[in-house]
């Protein structure tokens, strides 16, 4: 055993170890090599946090509106061409709550039949039902 590491100690390696790093070509196409993977890699993230990824952007399918109703459950508001759908996600499933024959949000932003706060205020005072 003692025979086998001092054979090991004394014999000279193939390569010098300083001579490895001091290869300027090599260190370079490596460090080249680096910075093209850590570009795709960071390019893919961009591409999945805007969303579209390398599939698309759908005009006719958006999100209206969308309320959190517990630690992973959302309700959301979805436009599908002219049709507007209510729909429950959680982690496991998508349900399909409510269909609406008449837009509920307009897809610019604004609801249908909103009246200012101020305005239901007064007829309140009043006695009128808002």
């Amino acid at each position: 055993m003692n025979n086998l590491l001092l054979t090991l100690i004394a014999s000279p390696a193939a390569t010098p170890v300083g001579s490895a790093i001091a290869e300027g070509p090599s260190v370079t196409r490596l460090l080249l090599s680096l910075l093209v993977v850590l570009a795709v890699v960071f390019a893919l993230a961009w591409f999945w946090r805007r969303g579209t990824g390398l599939i698309g952007h759908h005009k006719q399918m958006k999100v209206l509106s969308a309320m959190s109703v517990g630690t992973r459950e959302r309700v959301m508001l979805i436009q599908v061409g002219k049709q507007q759908l209510l729909i429950g996600v959680t982690p496991n499933q998508i349900t399909h709550l409510q269909s609406f024959a008449e837009p509920v949000i307009d897809p610019n932003g604004e609801q249908q039949g909103q009246q200012d706060f101020s305005q239901v205020f007064k007829k309140m005072l009043k006695g009128e039902k808002p």
